[in-house]
């Protein structure tokens, strides 16, 4: 089952179904890139080789992330799978740029990979440390409205006043005059 933008929501349920009942889980990225440069030894151990793999591969992104959920039948002595592709493509305007291998999109293209579905349907996301970035930024601007006082406080109608004086409304140009009355009369009725 393809996983878009478009039926995330209403998937989550099945998804997590299918991972409770599951005996065993399967996960499958396909990443915009795997490598900067540099190799790994056919010497290197496991745990050299996946430190080497995932220091370059931290410099692509996942563009689609696959699941499969595999269930043993016990009466049928067999396992039945349930897999779901998580097609995923950021669009935070944090995210302004990101790199792509040639050599991948090359493999994505000969195994059917489809871009013009990544692009219009993947699933928005940020990486953790953008999101925590951000998090902290929000709670920043949070703690900094807190502590400043109101307009009311400071006996201004306005923020970029001095204290203890009164802002005055700009004027409005006659040909918008009728319109920002008609505004205000619903805003603030009689």
């Amino acid at each position: 089952m393809d996983v878009t933008k478009e039926n995330f929501a209403s998937s989550l349920e099945r998804i997590r179904a299918a991972i409770c009942r599951s005996s065993f889980l399967a996960v499958d990225c396909e990443f915009s890139g795997l490598s900067t440069g540099g190799s790994s030894s056919k010497f290197d151990t496991p745990e050299e080789r996946y430190a080497h793999l995932r220091r370059t591969a931290s410099g692509f992104l996942v563009i689609q992330f696959g699941l499969a959920a595999f269930t043993l039948e016990k009466e049928k002595n067999r396992y039945s799978q349930e897999t779901f592709n998580f097609y995923l493509f950021p669009r935070h305007k944090s995210q302004s740029s990101f790199l792509f291998q040639p050599s991948c999109l090359e493999f994505l293209v000969e195994n059917g990979f489809d871009f013009n579905r990544l692009i219009k349907e993947g699933i928005p996301y940020q990486r953790p440390a953008q999101v925590e970035a951000f998090r902290d930024r929000l709670e920043s601007q949070l703690r900094d409205s807190e502590a400043a006082p109101s307009p009311a406080q400071k006996g201004t109608t306005g923020t970029s006043a001095t204290p203890g004086t009164t802002v005055q409304p700009s004027p409005v140009p006659e040909n918008q005059a009728d319109f920002v009355e008609q505004a205000m009369s619903v805003m603030i009725p009689d």
